[in-house]
């Protein structure tokens, strides 16, 4: 098996090698899908953002601004996942 995209190979690790950790019925199964699918939807693009700026970027050439507005943007998500008590704790 050969795959190539990151939250497939996660997936797929998961379903195999997980024992316990992964979800033993079909509706726990399709509930770890869509906060997977979702996170990298409304979360990974502006936190990828914010990973390239302060880690990728010269000091020199960071943009402040791009920092600052990914934050913001990842405000909206970040309330989702806290209402429905996943993924991340409050800041």
């Amino acid at each position: 098996l050969t795959l190539f995209e990151s939250m497939a190979i996660n997936l797929y690790l998961a379903k195999h090698y997980g024992g316990a950790l992964y979800p033993a019925h079909p509706a726990d199964e399709a509930r770890a899908w869509q906060w997977s699918v979702w996170a990298i939807s409304e979360i990974e693009p502006l936190q990828m953002q914010i990973v390239v700026q302060k880690l990728f970027t010269p000091e020199e050439k960071r943009n402040p601004k791009v920092i600052e507005g990914a934050g913001k943007g990842l405000q909206r998500p970040l309330k989702v996942s806290r209402a429905f008590g996943h993924l991340f704790r409050p800041m």
